[in-house]
């Protein structure tokens, strides 16, 4: 298969499930390694430059939005919130990073983690109400 055809392949993949509650980055490190689509650094930068291209996209989109909020969060408390809540958001994501580098290190695996962070989300999203109770969604 060509580099040209596997960059195809990992773009749709990548596009299909970057807007998606999945995980992007999870389902081309399992799109590489279930259809051999390749290894090595070309391939590891190849998949860091097609996610931030999706980044690049976002900011572009918001931009104006991002703009305000940055300017505003120390005077406006919407925007405070706002910035306070991404900051919550995203420390569980560094939590499971350092777990998975130090696993990545002595266990030499990067697959396996991927695919065990894959099943737990699904069942997250999934949640029926028989298991977790009644979900409800928290606005910032």
């Amino acid at each position: 298969m060509s580099d040209a055809l596997r960059a195809v392949i990992l773009g749709i993949i990548e596009g299909v499930t970057e807007f998606l509650p999945v995980s992007s980055t999870g389902h081309l490190l399992l799109a590489e390694r279930f259809f051999n689509l390749g290894e090595g650094s070309f391939w590891n930068s190849f998949t860091v430059l097609i996610q931030l291209g999706a980044i690049l996209a976002i900011v572009v989109i918001y931009f104006v939005k991002l703009w305000q909020v940055a300017l505003g969060m120390f005077s406006n408390p919407d925007d405070r919130r706002f910035v306070i809540g991404v900051l919550v958001a995203f420390l569980p994501a560094v939590v499971i990073g350092l777990i998975e580098a130090s696993t990545q290190y002595v266990l030499g695996v990067r697959f396996g983690f991927a695919l065990l962070l894959l099943l737990v989300i699904a069942v997250l999203i999934w949640r029926p109400s028989g298991i977790f109770g009644k979900s409800r969604v928290v606005r910032l």
